[in-house]
């Protein structure tokens, strides 16, 4: 008998798509040769690019350990914090270069619709896995309400 096993590559082993991550390595070379050309050729911008790059690699990595079913939990969690992040931002946000889009928690300033860009999408795609494809006509207005109700809090941020 013959084994049909094969050995786990490095790819698998560390959940990342070679084909994905080839393009997406390509974008960011491209991405630094055009920053390096349109800043100048400031070597302080570069070092701070090819950093910021760096831990967003670092994130990537990390978050694609973690099994998908515990994106799925954590879905209704991450979009309940959104929408009370969105909330806040039109009672309490910062205004920065004529937009009201930040919140200011002292040691950072950040965009909750961020957070949003992650969250809705998640739920939504929860929400529409609940049940059997296609969706039914109710689930996708659900869905549609899902995208709507954050799309609405970001729209009324004054810009």
């Amino acid at each position: 008998m013959s084994d049909n096993k094969q050995k786990p590559t490095i790819w698998t082993k560390i959940h990342i798509d070679p084909i994905m991550m080839f393009f997406l390595l390509t974008l960011l070379g491209y991405s630094f040769f055009v920053l390096w050309s349109a800043s100048g050729q400031d070597p302080a911008m570069m070092e701070r690019k090819i950093g910021q790059t760096a831990i967003g690699m670092v994130v990537m990595l990390t978050m694609a350990q973690i099994p998908p079913r515990v994106y799925e939990n954590w879905a209704p969690y991450l979009y309940i914090f959104s929408v009370i992040l969105l909330i806040l931002v039109d009672v309490y946000g910062q205004i920065s270069k004529g937009a009201q889009r930040w919140l200011d928690l002292g040691f950072v300033r950040f965009q909750p619709s961020e957070i949003a860009k992650i969250a809705v999408p998640l739920m939504v795609a929860r929400y529409i896995n609940r049940d059997s494809c296609p969706p039914s006509l109710r689930n996708t207005g659900i869905a549609l309400v899902l995208i709507f109700f954050p799309t609405l809090l970001v729209a009324a941020q004054p810009d």
